[in-house]
């Protein structure tokens, strides 16, 4: 199943603090990250940290943007959003198990010994 993304004019004034939000400081836009089951670590851009956990509202940087979201060691997701200026871009994932691929070791007998020549 795709995730769902999409954009919403936000409020400017609420986002950059009241007054004066047409200025130069708000040319930023809105991730906000909704996924099921909640508090799913957020990752963006490849950093080895994440920057919350779901549900989560992040301001970037408008321009394209990877997101990677993982619960537990089974639960994942990694997809690309592209933020705009002045916008709220939604992102609501499910997360779906993955399976974990067994290793299965196959039983060898042991090697013939050599042959001696003499």
């Amino acid at each position: 199943m795709l995730p769902e993304v999409f954009e919403a004019t936000c409020s400017l004034a609420s986002l950059c603090g009241g007054a004066g939000a047409e200025t130069e400081d708000c040319d930023f836009g809105w991730l906000h990250v909704l996924t099921r089951p909640t508090q799913a670590a957020v990752y963006l851009d490849g950093s080895c940290r994440p920057v919350g956990k779901s549900d989560l509202a992040v301001r970037l940087p408008p321009g394209a943007h990877t997101v990677r979201l993982s619960y537990g060691r089974k639960w994942f997701w990694k997809g690309k959003v592209v933020i705009k200026a002045r916008k709220v871009t939604q992102l609501r994932v499910i997360l779906r198990k993955h399976r974990v691929a067994e290793r299965k070791v196959a039983e060898k007998s042991p090697a013939p010994a050599p042959e001696k020549r003499y």
